[in-house]
């Protein structure tokens, strides 16, 4: 059985949809997960669940910030120190 037809069988119950959610996340699939909701509430949009879940999804899909740069704190420090031994 595809997700998004599970989606259709359990479109008024909120425990169905979460445990499908859960099992794909169990196995790495939210990706599909996301673009089955996203299906769902676009052939019916007047359904409340598939409406939450779908902006649930798209705002933790969608990143807020950039995400920052690790410093190389190995290779910082010496040339710290060296460039204040310099001058």
């Amino acid at each position: 059985m595809s997700l998004e037809l599970e989606m259709r069988v359990a479109e008024s119950s909120p425990k169905e949809l979460e445990q499908i959610y859960q099992n794909a996340l169990k196995v790495g699939e939210i990706d599909r997960f996301s673009l089955a909701i996203q299906s769902c509430y676009e052939a019916d949009p007047d359904n409340p669940l598939y409406a939450a879940w779908y902006y649930r999804l798209k705002d933790a899909v969608e990143p807020t910030e950039k995400p920052r740069r690790p410093v190389n704190w190995l290779l910082a420090v010496p040339i710290g120190i060296l460039t204040g031994l310099i001058f």
